[in-house]
């Protein structure tokens, strides 16, 4: 029992610790920060290095496998010497938010940004600013720079508007509102027509009368949008103060926002039939796009990677530790056939199955 206390709480201050680094990052896109202030004092005592000499902020889409791997040859490039991190925010399903604070020369820093560019990613890119006032420019030129990559031409920011819709949703007030100013910022750039179907799902998304819109608009949109801004952010405040009475009686029996209550089931129940996402989002009695975001926000990946890899740990298990055939091993872990989980195998481990078997016992010897 001692044991799994400590555990706990290694595991509780952990998740603490990340939370307080997030809330800052947040913070550091809601207002403005001058050196030596709380805010300035808050990201220091968080590991958040905004006294270095370059911050600026960096959006990388992950729309295909070919920019998850960017993003992840981003996150080295900008996390490879003890002078630069890149701090990621979970602000969007879709896309990576990072900031990076570093000591070394704009230089050196333009050359890895460019390193990036040649991959053929479509990456936002923000100014790279000597003085911290000057960061929430930085993120709003990375989402201009990403929006203006947009070859559509519809001007509809569809990924913003999913994670608008996702953190009202979950009640998630700080990201809600960092997502409501950047929306307005696009409304601000973008064609009327745009922005008024922009504007009139965000209505609907905080439970107010769009055709509100129509009556009342006289100004013009832009002229009106910090009106509009602030409209929004009070029925989002209105229905959080709302719903804290439910949210109190259900607290006994509320799962959702409990990582280690998903975990265990996932690890419990993934190799029965009937297992999957839209499953467990009906038992943890949430949405399958709130469970899946939730999920990733905390463990860095999505529900079915994660499945995947205890897959793959059981897996090296088996072949390690008994003679089963791969053909049973497949079965036993719920692969449509050998073949499909000999290709997996090898995409995670650069060898199939009975190359790893042979190799271990090699070893043994």
């Amino acid at each position: 029992s001692f044991q799994w206390l400590m555990e706990n709480n290694e595991e509780l201050e952990e998740e603490r610790n990340r939370l307080r680094a997030e809330k800052c990052l947040y913070e550091l896109l809601r207002q403005d920060i001058q050196e030596g202030d709380e805010l300035w004092k808050s990201c220091l005592e968080n590991g958040i290095y905004v006294n270095r000499r370059y911050k600026f902020f960096v959006i990388v889409p992950q729309d295909s496998e070919r920019n998850q791997e960017i993003c992840e040859f981003f996150n080295k490039q900008m996390s490879g010497s003890s002078i630069t991190t890149a701090y990621p925010l979970a602000l969007f399903e879709e896309a990576r938010v990072y900031l990076i604070c570093s000591d070394e020369t704009r230089i050196e820093l333009e050359q890895k940004r460019d390193r990036c560019s040649k991959m053929g990613a479509d990456i936002g890119i923000g100014e790279l600013c000597m003085d911290i006032s000057r960061i929430r420019q930085s993120y709003r030129e990375a989402s201009r720079a990403l929006r203006s990559l947009d070859k559509t031409g519809k001007g509809y920011p569809e990924v913003e508007m999913n994670a608008f819709r996702e953190a009202v949703e979950l009640g998630d007030t700080l990201r809600a509102d960092v997502l409501l100013e950047g929306l307005f910022d696009t409304i601000k750039e973008v064609k009327e027509t745009a922005a008024v179907c922009i504007l009139w799902d965000m209505l609907r998304m905080a439970e107010l009368d769009p055709e509100l819109l129509f009556e009342e608009e006289k100004d013009g949109l832009v002229k009106s949008a910090d009106r509009w801004k602030e409209r929004i952010r009070e029925a989002l405040s209105c229905r959080k103060e709302q719903e804290r009475p439910q949210q109190a009686e259900a607290a006994g029996g509320y799962r959702k926002k409990n990582i280690v209550d998903v975990l265990t089931y996932i690890h419990e129940h993934y190799l029965e039939d009937n297992f999957s996402v839209k499953y467990m989002a009906s038992e943890f009695e949430t949405s399958v796009s709130n469970l899946s975001h939730f999920f990733k926000k905390n463990q860095g990946m999505s529900i079915s990677q994660y499945v995947e890899n205890i897959k793959m740990d059981r897996a090296r298990e088996l072949l390690e530790e008994s003679d089963r055939k791969v053909s049973e091993i497949a079965r036993l872990l719920r692969y449509g056939s050998s073949t499909v989980f000999i290709e997996v195998f090898k995409k995670q481990t650069g060898m199939t199955p009975g190359a790893y078997r042979e190799q271990i016992r090699k070893q043994d010897f």
